[in-house]
């Protein structure tokens, strides 16, 4: 996770970024073609970059292989400022010294693009409460996953109910996490009590509010007040 991260082939964060992707997608890549494994990128900022980088990944989903989003991404046919985001990420891709070719960069940026998941959520004065918050996403549904991809689905969802309401019952959540992702909510875990809630009145995760504590965005759609503890 970062507070903010510049999606640009020269920016050293996103170089780094990059290079653990690239590692991997070599070590894993089996798993990730299968989409057993998923990869997360988790920012605060820039919403412009990184709306665009959340573009081109699903641009790259959608072709399978590199030659087809190159063509995709062509003159006349993508637009500049996606194209040009494009071309950061291959640049922080052969930015790695083990990439030997621009070929190489581009066969594994496709690859990269096509297993990640950009999220962007709203960071607190340093991070820590969402950061903690993502991580009790594990603990909230033992054994069923890790934090990052159960996030990736609480915000594919977010994006499909976000152009048709405002708020979503609590139920019909539950619901669709059990029978899209086989998701099944967890006794409460000592990990998901907030050192400041207490028995009447639990902070619990929230996946955005709008009034102190943690915060997280999802696209359009705003979950209120959503307390795993009551679920």
């Amino acid at each position: 996770m970062k507070h903010n991260i510049h999606i640009r082939g020269k920016d050293q964060d996103f170089v780094k970024v990059m290079a653990s992707a690239l590692r991997a997608i070599r070590d894993q890549e089996a798993d990730f073609a299968t989409g057993k494994l998923m990869l997360g990128l988790v920012a605060g900022g820039p919403t412009n970059e990184l709306a665009e980088l959340r573009e081109v990944t699903e641009m790259a989903r959608a072709m399978s292989d590199h030659a087809s989003l190159n063509a995709l991404l062509s003159e006349n046919v993508t637009n500049t400022r996606t194209r040009a985001r494009y071309g950061h990420v291959v640049a922080a891709v052969a930015a790695d010294p083990t990439v030997q070719s621009e070929d190489e960069a581009a066969i594994f940026t496709h690859k990269i693009l096509s297993a990640l998941h950009v999220l962007q959520v709203d960071l607190g004065p340093d991070g820590r409460d969402t950061r903690s918050e993502i991580d009790s996403l594990a603990a909230a549904f033992p054994g069923q996953g890790n934090a990052v991809d159960i996030f990736a689905h609480l915000y594919e969802l977010a994006q499909e109910y976000g152009p048709r309401a405002g708020q979503v019952n609590v139920q019909s959540l539950k619901r669709a996490l059990q029978s899209r992702f086989g998701l099944q909510l967890g006794q409460c875990s000592p990990e998901l009590v907030h050192k400041d809630s207490n028995e009447h009145n639990p902070t619990g995760i929230s996946v955005t509010t709008h009034g102190s504590g943690p915060t997280w965005v999802a696209e359009s759609q705003t979950f209120h007040n959503l307390d795993f503890r009551n679920l």
